[in-house]
């Protein structure tokens, strides 16, 4: 059991915290990398540029329509509640209470 589990965690990718991947480039690399895929440079920069948030919200009108700006928005910690009913804001905390 022991092998098994050391070889069932052996092979994760640690996205760490946010500020891990403020550099694009470096965590397309990490990721290539990590699933063992061969990228040439120029594709990994090409990937970090379309990835960024202001190239994906420029593009999300033609893609998205009426839906980007809502999934395409500078948010604040904790403004996702200002999505929720009431209601739904009274059972979300009482589930996350019985986890």
């Amino acid at each position: 059991m022991k092998t098994f589990k050391s070889s069932l965690f052996s092979k994760m990718l640690d996205f760490g915290t946010p500020e891990k991947f403020q550099n694009l480039y470096e965590g397309v690399k990490q990721i290539a990398d990590f699933f063992e895929v061969p990228l040439p440079e120029e594709k990994i920069q090409s990937i970090a540029e379309k990835t960024t948030f202001r190239t994906m919200s420029s593009e999300a009108p033609q893609r998205l329509g009426g839906f980007a700006p809502i999934i395409f928005r500078k948010g604040v910690v904790g403004d996702w509640k200002t999505l929720f009913t009431e209601a739904q804001s009274q059972k979300w905390m009482q589930n996350l209470k019985s986890v």
